[in-house]
């Protein structure tokens, strides 16, 4: 390893080496066993491995996609002047997919709300002619959930703690959206 100017060379030999190498056989064994195969298929395993992973993830964004089409579809039909406020059962990275897809609409706002994990998250979006100021609905939505995040009069986003209290307070806001966020 790089020391100062110079370099500097640890090794092991006797004991020590033989500690070192029975440490890093048994975790190859242990690997190996969990993988299913000889210690010497290990890394070909984990190559097919990574591959299904890969294969998977790639039909979930499809999934995903297909899921975020629907609920946009959903939603800009039970919209009201061109505006939404939801609470959605899908994750953040699916919210803001969908509030992209409904503002392609030039003339559309959104303000789109997630839980993750143990926080409520939001995303407020607009089309090119929406009459939604984001930054000032983001800034209200702060201020009455106790929630942090900002971002541009055109797309914001933010979160806080899921409490009884948020959840109450997020119900207030989607019974009136437009007099709450504009």
């Amino acid at each position: 390893m790089r020391y100062k100017s110079g370099c500097r060379i640890t090794f092991a030999c006797g004991v020590l080496a033989l500690e070192h190498f029975t440490k890093e056989n048994a975790e190859l064994r242990r690997t190996a066993a969990a993988l299913s195969v000889k210690p010497d298929g290990v890394f070909d395993a984990l190559a097919r491995k990574e591959e299904q992973v890969q294969g998977l993830n790639q039909k979930l964004r499809e999934k995903n996609a297909q899921l975020a089409k629907l609920y946009s579809e959903k939603l800009h039909a039970e919209a009201q002047e061109n505006f939404i406020a939801a609470y959605l059962p899908v994750d953040f990275d699916a919210c803001k997919t969908i509030a992209e897809t409904l503002c392609a609409d030039d003339k559309f706002s959104a303000v789109l709300f997630c839980n993750e994990s143990d926080r409520l998250r939001y995303i407020c979006a607009r089309g090119k002619n929406g009459a939604l100021d984001c930054r000032a609905a983001a800034q209200k939505i702060n201020a009455l959930l106790g929630a942090k995040g900002g971002g541009s009069p055109v797309t914001s986003q933010g979160s806080c703690p899921k409490t009884a209290e948020t959840e109450q307070k997020l119900r207030e806001i989607l019974s009136e959206p437009l007099q709450n966020l504009n």
